[in-house]
């Protein structure tokens, strides 16, 4: 992999509000993402993720375009946007409201054509693959993708690199790694994972699941790491930058701090 690395915040929503998660179960309301998303964009991150989680609960009304057009509108750095995706159609009208590029959560498993579709009809520069990763003890496979649905996760195939070789033969320009054993935990990355994904991928890949700021440093200053990119969530990224920025979030920066404070010395964890 080749890419630059590029440093990138994550929102997650549930039913039109900004939540923090753990173990991806909804942990804490944060408030509004639009507040969020005029503050972050006046970092400087190279990307920002929009993450629709309403679905993991089984509260799927389509994708809310009014959200994400007022979302767009006030953000000038590039958008992602994953939840919902059932079809070409619905990757087409997110396009159409200014996102950049599309991210197929969990879909692909059971209908791995789509994304060939959706490739094809938006160029696979557009089209991210999300991968829900789970740890495991086997020896033989340290890490499987799992299958979410309304609050239970379910193991459902070993991480490889054939199947990382078949979801870009497929058309996915990207991988997005979503490593649920550590969301939320602010713990550091998986170490053992960031080798696997940078030794096996031929496209760029995101990262994200205990991450914290100083995290992204030492990412970039691995050479065997380009093209492996950290998506820090909204609670971890607003502690690195800035103190007071969203309400209702003061908590959960408190917890960020005192996790960080900890683990300053050991930036990745096995």
């Amino acid at each position: 992999m080749r890419a630059e690395m590029r440093e990138i915040v994550n929102l997650k929503i549930r039913l039109g509000e900004l939540v923090d998660t753990k173990d991806f179960n909804v942990v804490q309301y944060l408030g509004d993402p639009l507040n969020a998303v005029k503050v972050l964009s006046s970092f400087d991150y190279a990307e920002l993720s929009l993450f629709d989680i309403s679905g993991r609960y089984g509260r799927v009304n389509g994708i809310d375009v009014q959200l994400i057009n007022r979302l767009a509108k006030w953000c000038p750095i590039p958008m992602s946007y994953a939840g919902n995706i059932a079809s070409v159609d619905d990757a087409i009208s997110i396009i159409r409201c200014g996102i950049e590029k599309i991210a197929l959560g969990q879909t692909w498993i059971n209908h791995p054509q789509l994304i060939s579709d959706i490739s094809r009809a938006i160029g696979s520069q557009s089209t991210s693959v999300i991968l829900n990763v789970i740890s495991r003890s086997e020896a033989q496979c340290h890490w499987a993708v799992a299958t979410l649905q309304h609050g239970l996760i379910r193991e459902h195939i070993p991480l490889t690199f054939d199947l990382i070789q078949s979801l870009v033969t497929l058309g996915a320009g990207e991988l997005y790694i979503n490593h649920v054993s550590r969301d939320g935990s602010r713990e550091g990355l998986d170490r053992h994972l960031c080798d696997f994904l940078a030794k096996s991928s031929p496209v760029p890949v995101i990262i994200q699941g205990g991450a914290l700021e100083t995290c992204v440093s030492y990412v970039q200053s691995k050479a065997e790491y380009a093209g492996l990119s950290v998506a820090l969530s909204s609670t971890a990224s607003l502690y690195g930058r800035s103190r007071a920025c969203l309400p209702h979030c003061t908590k959960a920066l408190k917890r960020a701090k005192s996790t960080e404070d900890r683990m300053s010395h050991n930036l990745f964890s096995n």
